[in-house]
């Protein structure tokens, strides 16, 4: 998603399907130092990924000084999309802001794209490979390092995997020995990211109610998968704090009203450790979650209920809800969302009603609704603020 991975880069500098309601590299030194700061001065956008199953396109939404949108331009990724809703994941789309480079997946072609951001906030594509596997649904970046997440095709016994890339120069380059399993053939998984410290990656499993976690050696290549049992059921999107505290929304199957998140802490070797466990907020279908980087709260699209929970998240990562669990209406079947880098607007993409529903954030959180945008593309997916 994101924004986040520049906080990522910072942080390790100084430290370390369910549409539910909802070669050789042993060579190869990779470090995980962070790089100077490239990012141009582009306009301020919002940017979703068309999805669309002939030409896959990630599209700019100008983003005015009020908070509301004007829609710019498509930008072909050099891929293809699946058409569809994508599984219901997270992070199909994700930006570095270090680097100044979009991730996408194109799910319709098995592959994955690099594209950079110029400074009028257009994007042009320096490297599209193939995903190291089937129907590639979530992306991250830590400095030059990338996974993707495949979801694999349980109806033609094509198993589920992560698979690792570098970005040498310009272009996307397998990262050998780096694609591992999941926990199951097909677990249903939804997302795929990378801690803080950029040594983990963690992916969420809806089938099999687990997260699990990889150790990345010094070359950023991905250890044996760790299964470990998520404290609520059907883990789907999450975020991390800038602590490193991992926030997992529940879906809890879809069941009305059942709704749930919980925090972790990740070790070093990828134990995962509740500190919060299942804090119900009322709502149907809890899909996505967008952590805010300058204040202590979590938001979460509930998918069924067209609601935004916000969840306090104190400096232990324990976490509480704000009110009811019903902190702001959305359009129709909400699902990913993402904060602006000013932290001033939170951007909800709509699945069912193809919007983007905005809003402004107050010092407590909270949230009062602006002037979104309508009539995006049927199947839109992902979303980045910025």
């Amino acid at each position: 998603m994101k924004l986040k991975s520049y906080l990522k880069l910072l942080l390790a500098a100084g430290i370390a399907t369910m549409a539910i309601g909802c070669g050789d590299s042993n060579e190869d030194v990779v470090t995980t130092a962070p790089q100077q700061n490239t990012q141009v001065l582009a306009p301020a956008a919002v940017y979703t990924m068309t999805n669309d199953a002939t030409t896959n396109a990630v599209r700019e939404y100008r983003r005015n000084t009020n908070g509301s949108l004007t829609f710019i331009s498509d930008y072909p990724t050099g891929g293809s999309g699946s058409g569809d809703g994508l599984d219901g994941s997270s992070n199909g789309l994700f930006f570095s802001a270090g680097t100044n480079r979009f991730y996408t997946v194109n799910a319709g072609s098995n592959s994955i794209s690099a594209m950079i951001l110029g400074t009028d906030g257009g994007l042009s594509v320096l490297s599209t490979v193939n995903s190291g596997g089937t129907r590639p649904i979530s992306i991250a970046a830590f400095d030059d390092i990338i996974y993707v997440l495949n979801a694999g095709d349980a109806g033609n016994n094509i198993d589920a995997n992560i698979s690792g890339f570098r970005m040498v120069g310009s272009q996307l380059q397998p990262l050998a020995g780096s694609t591992q399993p999941l926990s199951a053939a097909n677990p249903n998984a939804a997302q795929i990211d990378f801690t803080p410290s950029g040594t983990v990656l963690v992916v969420t499993e809806r089938g099999t109610n687990n997260i699990t976690t990889y150790a990345l050696n010094s070359n950023g290549v991905a250890g044996a998968p760790q299964a470990q049992a998520s404290a609520g059921t059907t883990p789907f999107g999450f975020d991390f704090t800038p602590g490193g505290v991992l926030v997992v929304s529940e879906a809890s199957g879809g069941n009305a009203g059942a709704s749930t998140a919980s925090s972790y802490n990740v070790g070093v070797g990828g134990t995962v450790s509740d500190i919060s466990s299942a804090v119900p907020n009322g709502q149907t279908g809890a899909c996505w979650v967008e952590v805010a980087r300058n204040a202590p709260y979590a938001y979460v699209s509930n998918t069924g209920s067209n609601t935004i929970s916000v969840y306090n998240v104190d400096a232990a990562g324990n976490l509480t809800l704000q009110g009811n669990g019903n902190s702001a209406a959305t359009g129709n079947a909400p699902v990913d969302l993402d904060i602006s880098n000013d932290s001033l607007y939170l951007y909800v993409l709509n699945r069912d009603d193809d919007s983007i529903s905005a809003y402004s954030i107050a010092a407590d959180g909270s949230l009062t609704a602006i002037t979104g945008i309508n009539g995006l593309p049927a199947n839109s997916v992902g979303l980045v603020a910025r």
